[in-house]
């Protein structure tokens, strides 16, 4: 809500049927809630630090999931750096991801913590990162090389409670174990 778009963004997750503070926790972790452009090597821009495909494709499931939306979003690629119209394809993106950790996991209510592990690693191996054991290795669960690990904060000896603390400490215990679906 510190952001001159904040209260867009909690429209935005209210119309996705997630939580504010699910979403406002991946604009933390994602940019510090800074609007940025593409940077490091990656192609992923804006607060919520989406790719252009995913941007795309989750901006397009939000106006088909609640087409109330459509006139309110700036259309096209656009949309990826206005923080008010990427909101709606995070928010939706976050709802996506708790739908399918409840559908291939044993994750029945899934938290912030548990769909940051989709958000951030993606739906191919996202779901068993949130449904591993803390001592589990992250590198074999997520299959990502050295560099990609360091690139998020990670080494290869990392392991999913390691991650998971890293995350509760950036967000407080409440934000991380907050329900994602309203």
């Amino acid at each position: 809500m510190a952001q001159d778009w904040g209260s867009q963004a909690a429209n935005a997750a209210a119309a996705m049927g997630v939580s504010a503070n699910a979403l406002a926790a991946t604009c933390v972790m994602e940019s510090n809630c800074q609007n940025v452009g593409a940077s490091g090597g990656s192609s992923a821009a804006g607060a919520f630090q989406m790719i252009s495909s995913t941007y795309t494709a989750d901006i397009n499931g939000a106006v088909a999931y609640n087409s109330d939306i459509s006139g309110s979003i700036v259309s096209g690629l656009d949309g990826r750096m206005d923080p008010a119209t990427e909101a709606y394809a995070a928010a939706y993106e976050l709802r996506q991801d708790a739908l399918l950790l409840q559908a291939q996991t044993t994750i029945s209510n899934p938290t912030v913590l548990d769909a940051r592990a989709v958000y951030q690693f993606g739906a191919g191996v996202g779901p068993s990162v949130a449904d591993a054991s803390d001592s589990d290795n992250i590198a074999t669960l997520t299959g990502l090389t050295a560099s990609q690990l360091a690139a998020n904060g990670l080494t290869t000896s990392s392991t999913v409670g390691q991650w998971r603390s890293t995350i509760i400490n950036r967000l407080g215990s409440g934000t991380a174990y907050q329900t994602v679906l309203q």
